[in-house]
């Protein structure tokens, strides 16, 4: 589970794969062990499974390695009217900053195909 941690007091991180939505205690004992914390040291965490979210149904894309970097170039290219815009797609890979960057990318040849 990649974390990224966001200050002494808070942690965010991302779990993949089908075990990766399974909010037990085996997550509470794995974030101890990863932050090196005393059981009194973590108050509480929440877990959240993306997918059976009502208005988001699903969540980031885990790639195999290579996975990205075979099919990458055939997803930055349009196939007639389809074009593929997001943060995998992108110069900032995995990021917000990179979605919308990708998005204004595509928007702006779409855009120019129409003019």
């Amino acid at each position: 589970m990649p974390l990224v941690m966001s200050d002494n007091h808070h942690a965010i991180g991302f779990a993949y794969g089908p075990r990766g939505a399974d909010p037990t205690a085996r997550l509470r004992e794995h974030l101890l062990a990863l932050l090196r914390l005393g059981e009194a040291d973590l108050e509480d965490f929440t877990a959240l499974a993306w997918h059976e979210e009502p208005h988001i149904n699903g969540g980031y894309p885990a790639f195999a390695p290579g996975q990205l970097t075979r099919h990458s170039p055939a997803l930055r290219t349009h196939h007639q009217r389809v074009h593929f815009a997001g943060a995998d797609r992108s110069t900032w890979p995995g990021t917000m900053e990179g979605a919308v960057t990708d998005g204004t990318r595509v928007a702006t040849r779409i855009r120019a195909r129409l003019t």
